[in-house]
């Protein structure tokens, strides 16, 4: 029992430190172990990073795409293969032209070879090789576009630009500028302009040749500056506005005629429409000029004249001797004639002051003969070589006269139903100038002047001492009617201008 319980006695404290220091040491033992064997991978590990750093210092890193090609890994040599073969093989110039139509041209039909060598070394030598590993996981890819020097034939190239179809003629639509449209409400209206898709060809042959040049994918000749004809003048426009505004005005009149018959016509905007005129300078405007507008109201106002003037070709008329004659009637005395160049004028005012009236036309006569020459007029009877002046149908008074001369036609008093046309006093009658003298064939002073048709007239012939009978056939007048003074002053004072004259 003794031995047993010396045996299993503790140990000391020196045993104890003892231990304590050989377990220290076996764990700084397997500390230093693992340690090196860390450092040993990670020195590895480097090892391997750094070799394959390297090897990219050559080769492009993973995520190098260029012109759409991959090139990881690949040499500067194979990539710049690659891009070749690319460009040369797949290239193609997509030329979009304006309503959706396309042209493709391929590189092998322009002979088209590229140098891609600066380039590719350039993005090569700027890549850091050291980053090679985030790379490998997608993180800082590189996708680039490179130009590369590029060559082809310039002959093909420009004999495929000419011969597209959207560059002829025949295909082509110029542009149209904003114009002018006559309404559903019978005014001037604008109307958009319109694109058209007229191609300038040079334009077209350098974008082309650019975008080649550039390596390009696609054109877009819609977005190039002066590919396409442009209208000149767009919807909007100042001067299309305020001519429209213009011509609109006159467009407005609105004049109505009362005519003879009791019938009217009507000069409106859509009768002004038809007299405007194509623009010289402006391709589909429309323009009405002074010129233009008068030349159109002339011609209306002669047709409108020819369609309602009234003129009476005779009338019978119950004289004081002769019963009832028949005899011509003066057209410038009686009927309805317009004047046709101050209605036109009248008319050229209204227009361009955009008036809208009611009225009759101007006329140069404009008396009624529907309803006879009334009870008050003068009647002249040739062969009884007398005056007579009714006045709401009573005799009021007669005279002798003395009528042209019988037996020179050009001196006969004109028979026929006129009008005065005037009244004046104090007088002096003058004949024909004569070429011989230069002098008036006669000059006679005549206190009572009242003429009926152009030269003719009544009036006093106090160089005269007998009137009537048959002095007319050998000392007749020039072809007014003479009177003697106080028959010549009675009449005057009793009749007014437009009293009828019968001459028979």
């Amino acid at each position: 029992m003794g031995r047993q319980a010396e045996e299993h006695r503790e140990p000391t404290a020196g045993q104890r430190i003892r231990e304590q220091k050989r377990r220290k040491a076996l764990r700084t033992h397997r500390m230093i172990r693992r340690g090196l064997t860390v450092c040993g991978v990670l020195v590895v590990l480097g090892a391997m990073y750094m070799i394959i750093s390297t090897r990219y210092l050559h080769r492009f890193m993973p995520g190098t795409v260029l012109n759409g090609v991959k090139l990881s890994g690949k040499s500067l040599k194979k990539a710049e293969e690659l891009l070749i073969r690319d460009a040369q093989e797949n290239y193609t110039l997509t030329v979009k032209f304006r309503g959706g139509e396309t042209q493709v041209l391929t590189g092998s039909s322009i002979d088209l070879t590229v140098s891609f060598r600066d380039e590719v070394e350039n993005v090569l030598d700027e890549q850091d090789s050291l980053t090679w590993l985030p790379r490998l996981f997608g993180r800082g890819k590189v996708e680039e576009t490179i130009g590369g020097l590029r060559l082809y034939d310039l002959k093909k190239l420009a004999s495929w630009t000419m011969g597209l179809p959207q560059l002829q003629a025949e295909n082509m639509q110029a542009p149209v500028d904003a114009h002018m449209q006559i309404g559903e409400d019978g005014l001037i209206e604008a109307v958009s302009e319109e694109e058209g898709c007229w191609l300038n060809a040079d334009v077209v042959k350098d974008a082309v040749e650019n975008a080649v040049a550039g390596g390009e994918p696609e054109l877009d000749l819609d977005q190039v500056p002066g590919a396409y004809a442009k209208a000149q003048v767009l919807l909007g426009d100042e001067g299309l506005s305020r001519e429209i505004n213009r011509l609109n005005f006159f467009l407005a009149t609105n004049v109505t005629y009362s005519l003879p018959d009791g019938s009217t016509e009507s000069v409106d905007g859509s009768r002004i429409a038809g007299w405007l005129k194509e623009s010289e300078t402006h391709a589909g405007w429309f323009d009405l000029t002074t010129e233009s507008l008068m030349e159109s109201i002339r011609t209306y106002v002669a047709d409108l004249s020819a369609r309602t003037d009234i003129t009476y070709e005779s009338y019978d008329f119950a004289s004081t001797n002769q019963g009832l004659v028949n005899l011509p009637v003066n057209v410038g005395s009686y009927g309805y004639r317009m004047n046709q160049e101050a209605e036109t004028e009248a008319l050229f005012k209204d227009i361009i002051g955009s008036v809208t009236e009611t009225r009759v036309p101007v006329y140069s006569v404009a008396t009624s003969l529907s309803g006879g020459i009334g009870d008050t007029y003068i009647e002249v009877d040739l062969l009884a070589q007398k005056v007579y002046l009714y006045k709401g149908g009573t005799l009021f008074y007669s005279s002798d006269c003395v009528s042209g001369l019988a037996t020179d036609w050009e001196r006969v008093t004109p028979r026929g139903v006129y009008a005065l046309y005037d009244k004046e006093t104090n007088r002096t009658l003058e004949g024909t100038v004569e070429e011989d003298t230069g002098q008036p064939e006669y000059s006679s002073y005549v206190n009572y002047w009242m003429p009926f048709c152009d030269r003719y007239g009544l009036h006093d012939a106090s160089w005269r001492q007998w009137f009537g009978g048959e002095i007319y056939q050998t000392q007749g007048s020039h072809g007014c009617v003479n009177l003697p003074p106080v028959a010549a002053a009675t009449i005057f004072d009793a009749v007014e201008i437009g009293t009828p004259v019968v001459i028979l």
